[in-house]
């Protein structure tokens, strides 16, 4: 059981249309932002829980700021992380649908209407609706090109070659699957959304709604996803869950290997070049990574600069990762 103490000022007896999630950690900064586009929604039947994962700064002092009683504020003494924080309001949810969050992003007005129209519209298979996304640089405040993948129904196998759900903040899940399901699992280091998508859609339908209705806020090397080592961990964990159903799509997985390894040769080539052959092994037809090991025989400086830079022009999620 987590431990967490809740304001019984925020209490209500009714059980809300959606349980909003909003796992916060040291985010006094941002979590203000978040709450105010919750509660500027279209539709406004909710309970918000805001989940404090051991916050040293003034985060209790900005929720509590918010006159509403729809807000539950939720602290846990012991950081856990995002997967744990999640899951602490997964618990304390009485909605019929949870709704995530991260403290550092927003939705747009219409986010929970538009979200419950698709569900009303669609049958009891679907489990998971999710949105596009606008990402927001952290540093200069611009809004960057939208998040646009439209993948429904069946997903399951398309999930396996790629997360195209991507941040728990766009989606919405019926209450029922995630806690069945028993939520997120606390024991990987990152990665833990891709993975409960990916368990979510082996048993259940997806839907989306193809309209920008979050904001996503990118370029926070501290976000609760973790460091660069957290996501390569978790990657690798995800992978190793899930290597039943990976080596039914061995390119699906060789090519999640393959990137791994490109960003484990910018920093432990041993590594780099163990995981590069593994994913040969899997799959062996491997251009990019066969480049890869190329210019890593050239030291961390011509690969950094060459291959590098080049993967991020293509737009590769993991390569990308790469300068953080």
């Amino acid at each position: 059981m987590h431990q967490a103490t809740t304001s019984p000022a925020f209490a209500t007896e009714q059980n809300p249309a959606v349980s909003v999630v909003i796992p916060t950690y040291n985010r006094a900064d941002s979590v203000g932002r978040a709450i105010t586009s919750v509660l500027g929604q279209t539709f406004q039947d909710f309970e918000v829980l805001i989940v404090d994962d051991g916050s040293t700064d003034n985060t209790e002092e900005v929720v509590r700021g918010f006159n509403d009683a729809r807000i539950s504020y939720l602290l846990r003494e012991t950081n856990g992380g995002a997967a744990a924080g999640r899951n602490t309001g997964i618990e304390a949810a009485r909605g019929e649908h949870i709704a995530f969050l991260d403290s550092d992003d927003e939705w747009l007005p219409e986010k929970l209407e538009k979200q419950l129209a698709k569900f009303n519209s669609v049958g009891r298979g679907t489990a998971l609706i999710y949105t596009h996304v606008l990402l927001k640089d952290f540093k200069t405040g611009e809004v960057l090109k939208p998040i646009n993948p439209s993948h429904e129904g069946d997903v399951h196998d398309l999930l396996l070659r790629k997360d195209f759900i991507g941040t728990c903040s766009s989606v919405m899940i019926r209450t029922d699957v995630i806690k069945c399901l028993g939520g997120f699992d606390d024991g990987l280091t990152s990665r833990e959304d891709w993975d409960l998508w990916m368990r979510i859609a082996r048993e259940h339908l997806v839907g989306c709604v193809p309209l920008p209705l979050l904001i996503c806020e990118i370029g926070r090397i501290e976000r609760m996803s973790g460091t660069l080592k957290k996501i390569l961990e978790g990657t690798m964990l995800v992978l190793n869950k899930h290597s039943d159903h990976m080596k039914k799509s061995p390119q699906a997985y060789g090519n999640h290997l393959a990137a791994v390894a490109q960003i484990e040769l910018n920093y432990k080539s041993r590594d780099g070049w163990r995981t590069a052959f593994k994913a040969l092994r899997v799959h062996p037809v491997q251009p990019k990574l066969l480049a890869a090991l190329w210019f890593s025989l050239f030291g961390k400086t011509v690969y950094r600069k060459i291959f590098l830079e080049w993967g991020k022009l293509r737009g590769d999620y993991y390569v990308g990762q790469a300068s953080l």
